[in-house]
């Protein structure tokens, strides 16, 4: 998952270029769902299986991260919540994410995804 995570967070990088400010929204916070997963595979964590399906539920993975011990520096949860809300807005309202927020998203994108990494040790 560390894979997509990088992935992601690249190809939200290249979408702040082009001020595609949703899409940023959406691919910045994808990257940090899958590296919060890799975190979460690191951990042993079984990851649940959904009607013959194994994904974390989105509602679910923060939890499991909190339970698992994970603590990057003291408000990676403000940070993740902000990029939660900021692909609820880009997905799902009329509104649209601003310049400003996404560049807000993409350093709590680098911070949580490089800690992730340093943490797995890929």
């Amino acid at each position: 998952m560390l894979h997509k995570a990088r992935e992601n967070r690249d190809v939200a990088l290249l979408l702040e270029g082009w001020e595609h400010f949703d899409a940023v929204a959406n691919r910045a916070y994808y990257a940090v769902y899958h590296a919060g997963w890799a975190f979460l595979a690191r951990r042993n964590r079984g990851v649940p299986d959904f009607d013959g399906r194994r994904y974390w539920r989105h509602s679910q993975i923060m939890d499991e991260l909190e339970d698992s011990g994970m603590s990057p520096y003291s408000d990676w949860q403000g940070d993740w919540d902000f990029l939660r809300r900021q692909r609820e807005k880009a997905d799902y309202s009329d509104d649209s994410v601003s310049a400003q927020a996404a560049r807000r998203l993409m350093t709590a994108t680098a911070r949580l995804v490089s800690w992730c990494e340093s943490e797995i040790g890929d």
